[in-house]
Formats: structure tokens, C-alpha cells, sequence
């Protein structure tokens, strides 16, 4: 999966109503503004990778303290490559999600229409 601001959006611990509202408007934005947003989203996006390669760090020294993980020239790959596929599942989740929560709004608003269409 190609990570992009959208995904990254979708995949950020946001209310979902703003992250609705700011995937909607995110191509509407002045250009000034959309370069602020996608910088501040991408920071916010690889401070969680960080976070996340951190416990899977300790996490995996951890292991190799109880002889369940090797420390050889490839530990580190390991652990990125483990945290890289925890990102993306992450974001295909939360994508899911918002996608499917976009749907049922949308699927409401049709229902609505309608209903009221027929009064």
C-alpha cells in the first residue's frame, strides 16, 4: 500500500468527523495551507513510526535476552521490516474504517433525500 496524506489522515487517531471533514477539504486548500497540513500530518505520521520502532526495539532485545531472537547484521531489518508491515496493516485498518464510515454517511444522506422526497 502507497502511504499517502489521505492514508495517513485516515490512519491517525482523529475524531471522525474531523477526519471527514479534513479529507474533504484537504484538496480545496490553498496551496500555503495544504503544504502546512501534509507537513504537520507526515511529522505526526513518523513520530508514531518512531514511537512504534521503538517498542518493537525493546520488544525484540527483549526477546534476544530470553534466546528467542538473534543479534546478528540483520536484527535491526528485522525489526523495521516488522514495523514497516505493522504501519501499513495499521492503515489498511483505519482506511477500511474510514471508508466504510464515509459509505454509511453517504448511504444516510441518499436514504434521507428520499424519504424526503416522497413528502
Amino acid at each position: 500500500m502507497k502511504i499517502t496524506t489521505k492514508s495517513i489522515i485516515k490512519a491517525l487517531p482523529f475524531e471522525e468527523q474531523f477526519r471527514l471533514d479534513l479529507i474533504n477539504k484537504l484538496d480545496s486548500l490553498s496551496a500555503d495551507q495544504k503544504f502546512t497540513i501534509e507537513q504537520i500530518l507526515w511529522d505526526a505520521y513518523f513520530s508514531l513510526y518512531d514511537l512504534k520502532m521503538d517498542t518493537n526495539l525493546k520488544l525484540a532485545l527483549e526477546r534476544a535476552k530470553n534466546n528467542e531472537e538473534t543479534l546478528d547484521k540483520d536484527f535491526y531489518k528485522r525489526v523495521e521490516a516488522q514495523t514497516e508491515k505493522e504501519m501499513e496493516n495499521q492503515a489498511v485498518e483505519a482506511t477500511e474504517r474510514v471508508d466504510l464510515t464515509a459509505a454509511r454517511k453517504a448511504m444516510e444522506l441518499i436514504v434521507k433525500e428520499i424519504q424526503e422526497s416522497k413528502k
